[in-house]
């Protein structure tokens, strides 16, 4: 399509090969402007695309659509578009992309499958949006989503997404930046990285929001949840699922690296490893060169035996001023190289201010490391400890409704929130230490009632999830002379437990 509006719907297109290289299924270019691709299924031709191998600068592999030239207003909606597969992933001269963007604007793709050497591959763009579809990395290093050269606007949700061995579920890079928005995307395993945002614009406004990420366990690659780095204005990353479902041994593994980014704000996510580790090294929440972080509200928990490394949070080089707030770390691992729950260099103390956590652990020594200090949890004593740190912090089991499910909810004797039947429905035999375990002046008023005036520890504190507060105390008995006869009532009381009255004629 050149020029012009145009459109297609309930078409087959395939690319006819020109030498050696593969045609596009579709090409909208030069400067055209609201063009729709509906209910088609668009297939770039092979021809060529055998002669360079996955992974190379060179090939001849053809998009099964692109946009490209000044290009705007494309629409795509309920198709299914497969690139040919000679070209690398990021090559743009013969790509292989199941729908190649460059130097276009306002695009909105809905519904539809996608894939290539990268699915999606988006150059020098503005206002991107991917909504409800299925993208497919297929090259050994490739992207199901790649987001390049300097471009403006995101907006990626209810995504399923899938990259090659060596690739990324999600690439952003390249000095992307404006609005940046990932939300309740599915990454599937099988990708290096899960989500992968690298070198920022300034002033970008980035958001992850609500995602859920299958790190892969590989035994040559160092694997990542969520990889942030170079990100100059900082990011939100709040209420993700990063959950490790597959075993495996990795080289190593974090759920969360963030990289030279100063000011991220991490909250109300839940990362866990039920197991899935069989060796390898393993990092929770990492932070290396990246100042001023707020984490707060999350949930970490690790299962595993014959880890050679092992620490649920670590402030790495030069990582000053984090707050660590409401977070439950839990693990239950054997270690046969250096662990601790929580771990700072000597050149990330300064600024740290931690409170109002849960660490719990089944090993004997429940330790953060304070530069080369060995500190007891949760109150960090020991010598060269600081013991002003988590004065109102605890160490017990967080009694999670079962987090090798995935279900975070804490346990309640007054009601737990029930994800199958959306109800307080479900009534423990307990009731979970981190109920009503926050910080006092935190806000609490989400919390449904019997709420008990305070704010939850973890990931669902002050939402509409958070587990009820735990009965009030029972008075075993009581003991008195009356010079008169005295009535005592029992009553139960919604919101508090238990109420008693007494009444009396005369108590002289």
């Amino acid at each position: 399509m050149t020029g012009g509006a145009g459109g297609l719907g309930g078409s087959t297109l395939g690319g006819a090969a020109t030498g050696g290289a593969g045609g596009h299924g579709l090409a909208v270019e030069s400067a055209s402007s609201l063009n729709a691709v509906v209910r088609c299924v668009l297939g770039a031709a092979g021809g060529g695309a055998s002669t360079a191998g996955a992974g190379s600068v060179g090939g001849a592999g053809g998009s099964g659509a692109s946009a490209e030239g000044g290009a705007s207003g494309l629409a795509v909606a309920a198709s299914t578009m497969t690139g040919s597969f000679g070209g690398s992933g990021l090559s743009r001269g013969a790509d292989g992309y199941g729908l190649s963007l460059n130097t276009v604007s306002t695009n909105t793709i809905v519904g539809s499958y996608i894939q290539g050497s990268t699915g999606v591959y988006v150059s020098a763009a503005a206002s991107t949006t991917l909504r409800g579809n299925v993208l497919v990395g297929t090259n050994t290093a490739g992207n199901g989503f790649g987001m390049t050269g300097a471009s403006e606007g995101l907006l990626l949700s209810l995504n399923t997404v899938r990259g090659g061995p060596t690739g990324a579920g999600v690439l952003i890079a390249g000095g992307s930046g404006g609005t940046l928005v990932l939300s309740t995307n599915t990454v599937l395993a099988g990708a290096e990285k899960g989500i992968y945002i690298l070198n920022s614009a300034a002033g970008a406004s980035i958001w992850l929001t609500s995602n859920t990420v299958n790190p892969t366990l590989s035994p040559t690659q160092n694997t990542m949840g969520l990889h942030l780095e170079g990100l100059l204005s900082g990011a939100t990353v709040q209420n993700n699922g990063i959950y490790y479902r597959t075993p495996g041994t990795p080289l190593a593994t974090a759920p969360l690296y963030v990289k030279d980014s100063p000011g991220m704000v991490i909250e109300r996510n839940r990362m866990s490893n039920p197991g899935m580790l069989l060796g390898g090294d393993y990092r929770g929440l990492f932070f290396y060169n990246a100042d001023n972080a707020t984490v707060r509200f999350n949930d970490m928990h690790s299962t595993g035996t014959g880890l050679g490394y092992y620490v649920l949070f670590e402030a790495g080089l030069n990582s000053n001023g984090i707050t660590l707030h409401g977070n439950v770390f839990s693990s239950s691992v054997t270690v046969t190289g250096s662990s601790a729950t929580v771990k700072l260099a000597a050149d990330s103390q300064a600024g740290f201010v931690s409170d109002y956590n849960d660490y719990f652990s089944s090993a004997a020594a429940n330790t953060a490391q304070w530069g080369t200090a060995r500190c007891t949890l949760p109150n960090w004593t020991g010598i060269a400890c600081l013991s002003t740190l988590d004065a109102d912090s605890i160490a017990a089991h967080p009694q999670w409704a079962d987090p090798g499910a995935e279900d975070f909810h804490p346990r309640s004797q007054r009601g737990r929130y029930n994800p199958a039947t959306l109800a307080f429905d479900l009534l423990d035999s307990v009731t979970s230490p981190t109920i009503d375990a926050g910080d006092p002046t935190e806000a609490f008023a989400s919390e449904p009632a019997p709420n008990g005036g305070r704010v939850n520890q973890g990931s669902y504190a002050n939402t509409a999830e958070a587990s009820k507060s735990a009965p009030a105390a029972q008075i075993a008995a009581f003991e008195g002379v009356f010079a008169s006869s005295v009535t005592v009532q029992f009553s139960t009381d919604s919101a508090d437990g238990y109420l008693v009255q007494a009444t009396s004629t005369d108590f002289s």
